[in-house]
């Protein structure tokens, strides 16, 4: 993926805090008590998991999309908004001059959650088919501080696992993998799911919330966002976007629809149990 380097410092009264009836989000799921009580056994609940919404009214190209992000994490309405956490578990606010934004865009072009078949289907089984789709346990190990129990999560944690070729390096680097994944993982103190469908449908929810389809004239269903993934900046007031440098289970995401002018925010960083 290709790192685009932002050290602009913009103005940014041109973005303000989207109204949830015009945002086109569908945040409201994270609320929902299937949801949040599944977010809040993943460790991932009390906003730990954040999911904002912005309007911008200036016109950016597309080459201008790292500006445009330079300029929403300039905005006072994310810095008022989005809680970044620190190791205690507090909960604190960027402030002041955001410079050194560095970006990677993120491949996301599926509409389809086809590519998870394969869990079902590999050989030795990583989740079996009969009964309701439970996901076969291995040895426990901890892998990049993460405990590892059972075979979907050594498939993504553990380089040389059995199954690690069962997904390319291009697709596990996709915006629906990385989704799947970040929930797989959780938060530090992760109460794992025994069966698969749990992580399928909330990743499924989250990958619409993000963002925008439209119909192409032969009736294909395409995504019309741009996804930008936020790995590091520099903040004025010297708080950290991630509290744990690395850490497998920090993401911050900005997807861009140029058509409504609207940006979306997702935000979880790992803080650790102790």
């Amino acid at each position: 993926m290709t790192i685009i380097e932002s050290d602009q410092s913009h103005e940014a009264d041109v973005i303000q805090p989207a109204e949830p009836q015009n945002s086109r989000l569908s945040a409201e799921f994270l609320d929902e008590p299937y949801v949040k009580s599944l977010l809040k056994k993943w460790d991932m609940h009390d906003g730990k998991l954040q999911l904002l919404a912005f309007h911008y009214s200036k016109h950016y190209s597309k080459l201008q999309l790292p500006e445009l992000i330079a300029d929403l994490f300039n905005s006072a309405a994310l810095q008022q908004r989005l809680q970044v956490a620190a190791k205690s578990g507090d909960k604190l606010q960027l402030q002041g001059s955001i410079s050194g934004l560095k970006l990677r865009q993120v491949p996301a072009s599926e509409t389809r959650m086809d590519m998870f078949d394969r869990l079902l289907t590999a050989e030795p089984p990583v989740v079996r088919q009969a009964g309701q789709g439970d996901i076969v346990k291995c040895m426990d190990e901890v892998v990049d501080g993460v405990q590892v129990s059972d075979e979907l999560r050594r498939l993504l944690l553990v380089e040389d696992s059995e199954h690690a070729k069962l997904y390319s390096s291009e697709e596990r680097g996709t915006l629906l993998f990385r989704l799947f994944e970040l929930l797989c993982i959780g938060g530090a103190c992760c109460q794992y799911e025994d069966q698969l469908q749990p992580y399928l449908e909330v990743t499924k929810r989250l990958y619409k919330a993000l963002l925008s389809v439209q119909k192409s004239s032969s009736g294909q269903v395409d995504v019309t966002s741009s996804v930008f993934e936020v790995t590091a900046c520099s903040c004025e007031s010297g708080v950290q976007l991630f509290p744990c440098v690395g850490a497998r289970s920090n993401m911050c995401l900005v997807t861009v629809d140029p058509l409504r002018r609207l940006l979306k925010v997702l935000y979880h960083a790992h803080v650790p149990y102790w």
